[in-house]
């Protein structure tokens, strides 16, 4: 069985380039970073952990921008996604994006979990009668 990694890499956080480097050195196969594009200011549905949003959510950083760090001070943990919110994304930026960072970590791209957040596709302004559809393309690339 192997194992992986995963934090929401923030400014007070570890450092995405830290963490892979100890995480690489103690033998872990892959690590994951989630992404939040951004928080609704109405909160009309509770976290599910409880009462507040923990903080992380609020700042944490682009997961490939983390994912990069990451890939330029390791040579083999994989790289991956715990969410990506394909749909507040622009399709050709995220496969861009995507096929980028398998390029500078020499193919490490492990995996890219698409998870769509319905308050925040709503926030920005997006009818939702749409999303599939969109999805649909953003998924194509991505």
């Amino acid at each position: 069985m192997e194992y992986g990694v995963t934090i929401f890499p923030t400014d007070y956080s570890i450092s995405p380039a830290d963490l892979a480097v100890a995480a690489e050195e103690r033998g872990f196969e892959s690590m994951w970073f989630a992404e939040h594009s951004h928080i609704p200011v109405s909160r009309k549905s509770p976290w599910p952990g409880g009462a507040d949003l923990p903080k992380m959510y609020y700042d944490t950083f682009d997961p490939f921008v983390a994912l990069a760090a990451a890939a330029s001070v390791t040579t083999k943990i994989k790289l991956a996604t715990g969410i990506c919110l394909v749909i507040q994304r622009d399709p050709i930026h995220t496969a861009k994006e995507v096929a980028s960072l398998d390029h500078v970590s020499k193919g490490r791209v492990s995996q890219l979990k698409k998870q769509l957040q319905d308050k925040e596709v709503l926030e920005r302004g997006r009818d939702l009668k749409l999303v599939a559809p969109i999805a649909a393309r953003c998924l194509l690339f991505a």
